[in-house]
């Protein structure tokens, strides 16, 4: 297999409710927070991973089409 191209796909997201996306320390430190949100590495802003949209894009199809998790 071979990549043939590359899409870009832009677009704005309004948040209606918290999010929260950690970093993942390995450590906790005294006085610190427990899960540092991420942060582009060039401009230090937040951001949202494209793994965690397609996470939730995923669960989401998934819970539309009836095959999410029961409840059972």
């Amino acid at each position: 297999m071979q990549l043939k191209n590359i899409n870009q796909i832009s677009g704005q997201i309004e948040l209606a409710t918290g999010l929260h996306i950690g970093a993942g320390s390995e450590e906790i430190h005294i006085g610190g927070i427990d899960n540092a949100v991420i942060k582009h590495p060039y401009t230090n802003q937040p951001y949202i991973p494209g793994s965690s949209l397609k996470g939730k894009m995923r669960s989401l199809l998934e819970w539309k089409a009836g095959l999410g998790m029961s409840t059972n």
